[in-house]
């Protein structure tokens, strides 16, 4: 890793939680299947698969689009900006990305911010099922 690669990494503001769930990233044409490995209020880390994965698609500062299917059913489509990429280590085709979410919208913040809250044991599972 180069060492602006590394401070981008390091300089998160927001608290992450482990967070897996499947997503989309839409890349100028291309769309590639994407699991979120964990999550902030204004940030991602996802892996990328494809057959055929270009880091072209995925430079830093490159605005893309997420998709992500909530636990209530809805699609959020977010547009983010790539703030750092590795290649996946034991994977030939597949890619590791940290992105800033820009204006995340009300439903993803509340979203995370119940996940925070169920993280550190300030509210019960039943109680995030039940919001």
């Amino acid at each position: 890793m180069n060492s602006q690669l590394d401070n981008n990494m390091i300089e998160r503001r927001s608290e992450r939680i482990s967070y897996f769930i499947d997503a989309n990233i839409r890349a100028e044409s291309n769309v590639y299947n994407a699991c979120i490995e964990n999550l902030s209020l204004d940030g991602v880390e996802c892996m990328v698969t494809a057959k055929q994965l270009t880091s072209m698609d995925f430079s830093q500062g490159k605005i893309v689009i997420l998709s992500v299917d909530t636990k209530k059913g809805e699609t959020l489509n977010m547009n983010c900006i790539i703030k750092w990429f590795i290649k996946a280590p034991n994977y030939d085709k597949a890619m590791i990305l940290g992105m800033k979410i820009l204006n995340p919208p009300h439903q993803y913040r509340e979203m995370v911010e119940k996940d925070i809250k169920k993280c550190v044991g300030l509210i019960s599972e039943n109680q995030v099922r039940n919001e």
